[in-house]
């Protein structure tokens, strides 16, 4: 699983911060998939500028939230599609 299809698979959660996503992303995956935490960020950034993740506000300490956006939502269910019938 790519990085990309990882944190928009975890975005369907819920709105979430960076590090968050990266915690998440090693815990789902028992520390099999050990991601840079500026990877994590470099791809929410480039997921925010294909319009797949947008701003969600901050959490109470300040930290930027992230969510899908309707064409996210999409990305993520056809992963979610192709990984089940796989």
């Amino acid at each position: 699983m790519a990085v990309r299809d990882a944190l928009l698979v975890l975005l369907v959660n819920g709105p979430a911060y960076g590090f968050q996503l990266h915690g998440d992303l090693a815990a789902r995956t028992g520390g099999r998939r050990v991601v840079n935490v500026g990877q994590t960020y470099a791809t929410l950034d480039r997921l925010t500028t294909q319009g797949l993740v947008e701003p969600a506000g901050s959490t109470d300490d300040g930290l930027p939230l992230h969510r899908l956006t309707p064409a996210g939502r999409l990305a993520a269910d056809a992963w979610l599609g192709g990984a089940d019938g796989a």
